[in-house]
């Protein structure tokens, strides 16, 4: 006896789809993301299991009542199901060990930045901006002059999702709780530090983010963003926050070189960006990451220069 069925995720095209592999010239497609609609023969096997030889049709038929009745993303039935199966097929083939896999496949992969997270056990700080670029709007289908309100949606999509099935709307999408979302953050929130002001006003940046990400400024008008900042969390009712900036520097050979402007930095000697640091650090500045991408000496001889005569000050301050 056999009957018509429309099977999706059949795949009959020589063409490359989104999951393929290709191991050492053997080229497969695994299932395609196009739920491609395929009419295949299905035979009804019942009352007729023995037809069906394992070592010559390489596949048999077993009956096995599981304590398993659901499949959800997180994995919960995998344990009780493995050993399951584990038992199962000692049972029929006498293999003394069996290894399952997990041929799990993605792509546009939304759990991206929740990976690191969870190799990096919960280290991971994520810096968000709205983007100031006019042209990549375009390239994106996206209203540049809309790009604070989307900042916003974009922040509030991030943080519902770590949610446990959560349920929300906005512009980027819509979720019922029918859904979850996996990994979760380690610690529950993936800190989000907000990089420049992104459109937004300094209220919305002491409420909303994790720490501020700011460009190099004169040491008068950070101060005075820094206090600001920082009187805003105050009235929220909130903790302190990390300011952070990047500090691009070209490292002069004699330490005393007054500091003279390159892009978002100074070409300076070391005894200058010491100086530089300290003011940096009374105004109420956390962390500064030292940019070399315009930097004309040797690599690591600089690093060795600030490893000696800058880092070994300040680590030892408590």
């Amino acid at each position: 006896m056999s009957a018509n069925a429309s099977v999706n995720y059949h795949i009959k095209s020589s063409e490359p789809q989104a999951f393929r592999f290709d191991v050492d010239g053997i080229i497969g497609n695994l299932v395609s993301p196009e739920l491609i609609p395929t009419e295949i023969e299905v035979c009804d096997l019942r009352g007729n299991l023995n037809a069906v030889d394992f070592e010559s049709d390489g596949i048999v038929f077993k009956h096995h009542k599981s304590e398993v009745s659901d499949f959800p993303d997180s994995g919960d039935w995998r344990e009780t199901y493995d050993i399951e199966l584990t038992a199962t097929l000692k049972e029929q083939i006498g293999a003394k060990n069996v290894v399952i896999f997990d041929h799990t496949v993605r792509i546009d992969d939304q759990n991206a930045e929740r990976r690191p997270d969870q190799l990096s056990g919960g280290r991971l700080i994520l810096g968000i901006a709205s983007g100031d670029r006019p042209d990549e709007y375009p390239a994106l289908n996206a209203p540049f002059a809309l790009r604070g309100e989307q900042f916003r949606e974009s922040y509030e999509y991030i943080r519902q999702m770590a949610d446990k099935w959560p349920r929300f709307a906005n512009e980027f999408g819509t979720v019922t709780g029918s859904i979850d979302m996996l990994p979760k953050p380690i610690g529950n929130r993936l800190p989000l530090l907000i990089t420049g002001a992104s459109q937004q006003s300094t209220s919305w940046i002491a409420e909303h983010g994790d720490g501020w990400m700011t460009y190099p400024r004169s040491t008068k008008y950070q101060a005075a963003e820094i206090n600001k900042l920082r009187a805003r969390i105050e009235e929220a009712g909130g903790e302190d926050k990390p300011v952070m900036k990047p500090f691009y520097i070209d490292l002069s050979e004699n330490a005393n070189t007054p500091p003279t402007p390159i892009h978002l930095g100074m070409r300076l000697g070391t005894n200058t960006l010491q100086d530089y640091l300290r003011s940096r650090k009374e105004i109420g500045v956390n962390h500064i990451a030292l940019n070399l991408r315009f930097n004309r000496a040797p690599i690591e001889e600089t690093l060795e220069r600030l490893a000696n005569e800058i880092l070994s000050e300040f680590n030892s301050e408590e």
